[in-house]
């Protein structure tokens, strides 16, 4: 090392400050590039799950959420049992449709 200070001009110390500083600078650039990776990742998971939200909070859902809120519902379920919800989020709305309904 004290060689190559020597052949660039350099006091042993300058030379060693100048390459902890590159290394520096060469890691923030890595871990800046990672984090710019790691945040499109995430970007792209977050418009997935609004995607699927979207799907499942969708207009109809929405207003016969807006309509029931804060009412309790009396239906048959799907073994004909009658069941009270309260309907207190839209998923409410969701959970009458899914156990009024025989899918299989």
């Amino acid at each position: 090392m004290a060689q190559e200070a020597q052949l660039m001009g350099m006091t042993l110390s300058e030379y060693v400050d100048t390459i902890i500083s590159t290394r520096k600078q060469h890691t923030k650039s890595n871990n800046n590039s990672e984090l710019q990776t790691l945040l499109s990742q995430q970007k792209a998971h977050l418009h997935h799950f609004k995607r699927k939200v979207d799907f499942y909070e969708n207009e109809l859902l929405q207003n016969a959420f807006q309509l029931r809120k804060g009412q309790t519902l009396e239906y048959r379920n799907i073994y004909g049992e009658t069941v009270s919800k309260t309907i207190t989020q839209i998923e409410d709305i969701y959970t009458i449709l899914l156990d009024t309904i025989k899918l299989s």
